[in-house]
């Protein structure tokens, strides 16, 4: 059987290394992308190897890829989405380190010689926003856990394109024991997928067409933690409100949106749906 196509990820991953190592003064050559493990080198002379795995995970992305059909506007109006998932990146940092070392033979197995490391890195996509390793705590978040992991791999690394490679096992920066704020509930992060129309471009000589909208129907989503601790309380996040209009000519069209309100979780007056996502 034929090895995998390596992934973007995996291609983007393996670039980030090799710059990181040639950064810390190595010299690197022979890189090639394999399967378990995912990216093969020699630094310094030496084999070494990078299992790459992606935070967050899966039960995050779904509602992105799934829910908006659910945004399908009737006619003359906008609906929006609002997913929301809680600040655990040290879960996901556990979750990760676990998952791989269950494949840690195969990988021996696969790379008898040399170090085996793991590359965690987060969605390599621009547009992601599941994640924000310039955020101080979250950063801390990830060091800690995977400081207090049981693995077997030789170094546990963490990438981000926005920041970079870090060795976060044996980690190169100091941390501490998470600590959180659950005054207002726990911490979330969110995005809003949101749908309005239908609307068409003007024949051409014809005047622009102003379309209203009005407010979006707004619909949250509840991604539930998996943390104990954080299911002691709700989810803290601000639901912002828009009102979408749209201007068609007969080459373009373009739609602009105006906030009315924001609002808290205590006060929020929209419809609120836990995720049945475990």
């Amino acid at each position: 059987m034929s090895r995998k196509l390596p992934t973007p990820a995996e291609v983007a991953c393996s670039f980030a290394i090799v710059d990181f190592l040639k950064g810390e003064g190595h010299s690197v050559s022979d890189l090639q992308l394999s399967d378990r493990p995912d990216v093969r080198l020699s630094i310094d002379g030496n084999p070494a190897a990078y299992e790459c795995v992606q935070i967050p995970p899966r039960r995050v992305f779904e509602y992105s890829k799934t829910r908006f059909k659910q945004i399908s506007p009737q006619r003359g109006e906008a609906r929006s989405i609002q997913v929301v998932w809680p600040k655990e990146a040290h879960i996901w940092v556990s979750e990760a380190i676990a998952e791989k070392q269950r494949d840690f033979r195969t990988y021996r197995r696969n790379f008898p010689e040399g170090e085996i490391n793991l590359l965690i890195h987060s969605p390599i996509e621009k547009s992601s926003s599941s994640i924000n390793p310039s955020d101080a705590g979250v950063m801390n978040q990830i060091r800690w856990a995977a400081a207090r992991a049981r693995t077997k791999f030789n170094a546990i690394f963490f990438f981000d394109p926005d920041t970079g490679v870090e060795r976060i096992r044996p980690p190169s920066r100091a941390f501490v024991e998470p600590v959180y704020d659950f005054s207002r509930g726990y911490p979330t992060s969110s995005f809003t997928m949101t749908s309005c129309g239908p609307f068409t471009t003007t024949k051409e000589g014809d005047s622009p067409v102003n379309y209203d909208f009005g407010a979006a129907h707004l619909e949250v989503l509840i991604v539930p933690p998996v943390d104990a601790q954080f299911r002691k309380y709700p989810p803290y996040y601000v639901s912002k409100r828009y009102r979408y209009t749209a201007e068609t000519g007969s080459t373009t069209a373009q739609v602009k949106r105006h906030q009315i309100e924001s609002s808290d979780t205590s006060v929020s007056p929209v419809k609120v749906v836990q995720s049945r996502i475990k």
